[in-house]
């Protein structure tokens, strides 16, 4: 295999990847907005998952393998 062949599946992979970690992202702030106000706890957990999430997105986006 190439190396422009490797490099594609790589930026594939990385965008996938990305945006699998976006989507779950979405996800947890799309339930964080259906769960009553009075239940503090589980919205905190969705704030948090869901931000949590998106760091992973951005660190995946931005890392580069050797």
């Amino acid at each position: 295999m190439s190396t422009n062949e490797e490099m594609l599946i790589y930026s594939i992979c990385r965008v996938t990847g990305t945006l699998t970690c976006l989507g779950v992202a979405a996800y947890s702030f799309h339930e964080y907005t259906k769960v009553p106000r009075v239940q503090v706890g589980q919205r905190r957990w969705l704030a948090v998952f869901g931000t949590a999430w998106i760091g992973a997105a951005f660190a995946r986006a931005l890392y580069k393998a050797n």
